[in-house]
């Protein structure tokens, strides 16, 4: 959030040390402290949404893995097809080229 990146620039800016190398900044200490306060706050709703989307992937990865035994045999079925449309020929698109019409629409039309 551009906010935040203002806000951490110019605690940064604060802490610096001057040339001089005494400690800079003109701002009041509350105005540091409620900064200081916005970013632990905000560092905290990230780390909620962080940790609910970590909950949320993991709960999606037990989903994944309950649904591979399907995916397996969904491979199964995918070749059974392929060996059967082998065996009798191609399905619908070959039926349609028998009957004159490669469109595949009534005829007539």
């Amino acid at each position: 959030a551009p906010d935040a990146a203002g806000q951490a620039a110019r605690l940064a800016a604060l802490a610096a040390p001057t040339a001089k190398g005494v400690p800079g900044g003109n701002d009041a200490p509350e105005a540091v402290v409620s900064s200081v306060r916005r970013l632990r706050a905000e560092r905290d709703e990230l780390r909620r949404r962080d940790q609910r989307l970590r909950g949320q992937l993991s709960g999606a990865r037990e989903q994944l893995k309950a649904l591979e035994p399907f995916a397996e045999a969904r491979e199964a079925v995918e070749d059974c097809v392929t060996m059967l449309e082998d065996i009798v020929g191609a399905p619908a698109s070959a039926a349609n080229d028998q009957d004159g019409n490669p469109e595949g629409g009534e005829r007539g039309q």
